[in-house]
């Protein structure tokens, strides 16, 4: 993303798009950009195999990691540079949440929780089916998207993974969510710690949400197919 600080690299992206048999986005928003320049656009998002992100009973995941009672909330993303501002920022809305505990899970987190209070608890990146279960202790799911990554149309990859929990998921009212989620008195306003921390109790009075709707078009069996018939089409096979 900072190379688009350079002209000559928005040229060639340009040159590039008005070339291609076939645009591949990574969202409707992103394909959106694209299609003044050509009308051959598909999108394919992040995607979810579903007999592999299965979740565990809450109270049984709450067990095996020894997690405290009252609310759960977990953040699933990897403290880096584009990110940590983020999620300080949903550290800092846990202070007017009542009654729960932030779980911050990836790489970077868990010293970062160790300098906060009790109701912050930090895990390092784990093996999948580990982060799996661990979610699964979760009440509210909640995802802080940068917004240098949201203006390009892009959503969090883990999107469609929280859906097959079915817990309430607290997003930002950018990208692609309103479309996807449709689920606007769970989304905050961006870089607002205080509209973050009030949907977040929303969340917490909500015991499910049914995405079986939403999550038969983010299968990558579903999105497979999708882009093998986009590509047939667009590119004859000899």
């Amino acid at each position: 993303y900072q190379s688009y600080k350079f002209p000559f690299v928005k040229i060639l992206e340009k040159k590039a798009i008005i070339k291609a048999s076939l645009i591949v986005a990574a969202s409707p928003k992103l394909g959106e950009r694209y299609y003044s320049l050509n009308k051959n656009v598909i999108s394919i998002t992040n995607g979810v195999d579903p007999d592999k992100c299965r979740p565990i009973d809450k109270n049984k995941a709450r067990k095996i990691f020894n997690l405290p009672k009252g609310g759960i909330i977990a953040y699933s993303g990897r403290r880096d540079k584009v990110a940590e501002k983020s999620i300080d920022l949903l550290i800092k809305s846990m202070k007017h949440v009542d009654n729960a505990t932030l779980l911050i899970i990836g790489d970077g987190n868990k010293s970062r929780a160790e300098k906060e209070d009790k109701n912050i608890i930090g895990f390092d990146s784990m093996e999948y089916r580990k982060l799996m279960n661990l979610l699964s202790a979760a009440d509210a799911l909640v995802i802080v998207y940068p917004y240098e990554f949201a203006k390009f149309g892009y959503s969090s990859f883990r999107l469609a993974e929280y859906m097959c929990f079915s817990r309430p998921i607290v997003c930002p009212d950018i990208g692609d969510y309103k479309s996807v989620l449709k689920t606007p008195h769970l989304m905050f306003r961006q870089n607002d710690q205080y509209d973050i921390a009030k949907k977040i109790n929303t969340a917490l009075k909500i015991k499910k949400v049914d995405y079986s709707r939403q999550l038969k078009r983010l299968t990558w069996s579903y999105l497979g197919g999708k882009l093998d018939k986009a590509i047939r089409k667009s590119i004859p096979l000899h």
